[in-house]
């Protein structure tokens, strides 16, 4: 019954990147309710004040565009808090302001929104929004929980879009600027799987916490950052510019797999179904037999086949009216005859530096021809002077340098009437697959391209790629 005394009690400074795993709510929380103790709802910062930079440089000289890495972060740090009390605060009795958890996680999805949007190009839809905060409302609820905390969220972002979203939500809501790596006292980082809280582990590819004190393993990939942004400007000594080759193998086979919906596209237009009389010609047609199931009969098919094979390829996600979007224009041979040449239009690589020597860009479009190393830089060819755009440009090398009947052309709407003529006085045709006949995560993925200064780059690429 003696008093237990503890001995050998020391004080030291805990690490901020500590607080998600021992704070009951996320540190974006506490920062909030820091700025709105003193009785006034905080002023909103501007937008770009919230979100996350980007390294970025110029083409002539690669002078660095975006830097001073420490204070942009410590400016955006400030931001957040300041934004979430703009938006979360609210006066719970006279002269007493505390925070709103619902309109917190409103305020999270808003600054994480804007920073994905900006590092990615990917515009976020109305739905995500919603399933966002319906998944994390429902697993709130399954873990005894009014609202969700950092893990929920985190997960809930991951469900909606991929791993770039849920870090930058994480990113968000762990922000809490006044507690700082370097004090008087030492500095301690406490791990969640020294705390014995009866943990839950899953497995993922970077580890994160969730707030109530039960660390847990949250499904988010980290994404390297350098001290110094000028150090990854040193990668752009070399000459010449190579693509990434996993980047190229997921390309290639996708556009192979279009190629075959083409074909299959106009083996159905020709299809033919008929009454079963002596043959069953290409298998029984269920769907009309149980159409005309009254009848009694059996209804069989013949397979229409396509006047060809499909060569080149070309993909437009974006016309690009105005030209200023997506204005880096290139072409590029295949390295090896399982390459394919490429030419396409995309956002300027240089203004998102993601490590030494790579850069990152969004297509606009683009067009796939082969066998490789026939293809002369359509850019500057003044045969294509009658284009009236990027992307009709694109159509009409695609039908210059197919070698094989078929043109597939997969776009928001179907190609100018012009073009169509065009491919016939050339004895070919344009398939068209609308974009929204495709699958929109497949689209987002081939979308992203990342441009390496040199093939030296490829030993370390995987990284930075992201």
């Amino acid at each position: 019954l003696a008093r237990m005394r503890r001995s050998e009690v020391l004080v030291r400074n805990l690490d901020p990147e500590s607080l998600p795993a021992l704070l009951p709510d996320p540190p974006l929380a506490h920062a909030a309710y820091e700025l709105l103790r003193g009785g006034k709802i905080p002023p909103r910062p501007p937008a770009e004040a919230t979100a996350s930079r980007k390294v970025s440089v110029l083409t002539h000289g690669l002078r660095l565009i975006v830097g001073e890495k420490d204070v942009e972060l410590a400016r955006r740090r400030r931001a957040l808090p300041q934004l979430a009390g703009n938006l979360a605060g609210k006066e719970l009795l006279p002269g007493i302001l505390g925070i709103d958890r619902r309109r917190l996680a409103g305020a999270v999805w808003k600054m994480a929104a804007a920073s994905y949007e900006n590092q990615t190009q990917e515009v976020l839809a109305g739905w995500q929004r919603k399933v966002f905060f319906d998944f994390g409302r429902r697993f709130a609820r399954v873990q005894g929980q009014l609202v969700p905390g950092i893990f929920g969220w985190v997960v809930a972002a991951r469900g909606v879009a991929d791993d770039n979203l849920a870090w930058e939500v994480f990113d968000v809501a762990r922000t809490y600027p006044w507690q700082k790596a370097l004090s008087d006292l030492a500095t301690v980082h406490v791990d969640g799987d020294e705390l014995d809280l009866g943990t839950r582990k899953v497995r993922f590819r970077r580890r994160f916490f969730r707030s109530k004190q039960r660390p847990v393993r949250v499904p988010v990939r980290e994404r390297p950052e350098t001290e110094d942004p000028a150090d990854w400007l040193e990668g752009f000594d070399s000459e010449g510019v190579c693509s990434y080759p996993k980047e190229d193998l997921v390309i290639e086979d996708y556009a192979v797999f279009l190629q075959k919906k083409a074909v299959a596209l106009l083996s159905a237009e020709n299809r033919r179904t008929e009454p079963f009389v002596s043959s069953l010609l290409d298998g029984v047609d269920l769907k009309e037999t149980l159409r005309n199931l009254h009848e009694g009969k059996i209804y069989v098919q013949e397979l229409g086949r396509a006047p060809g094979s499909a060569g080149s390829v070309v993909v437009i996600f974006d016309e690009d009216p105005t030209g200023l979007e997506f204005p880096y224009c290139m072409t590029w041979h295949g390295e090896h005859d399982q390459e394919s040449d490429m030419a396409f239009y995309s956002t300027d690589p240089f203004e998102q530096v993601v490590g030494p020597g790579i850069t990152r860009a969004t297509y606009g479009a683009f067009m796939m021809t082969y066998p490789p190393r026939r293809v002369f830089d359509v850019w500057q060819d003044r045969d294509y002077r009658m284009a009236h755009d990027k992307a009709e440009l694109l159509t009409l090398a695609a039908i210059d340098y197919s070698e094989e009947k078929l043109v597939v052309h997969v776009a928001a709407k179907p190609p100018a009437e012009r073009l169509g003529r065009y491919a016939a006085l050339q004895k070919k045709r344009l398939v068209h697959i609308p974009l929204g006949a495709l699958s929109p995560m497949t689209l987002k993925k081939i979308r992203v391209v990342h441009l390496l200064a040199g093939h030296d780059k490829r030993a370390v690429a995987d990284r930075y790629i992201w």
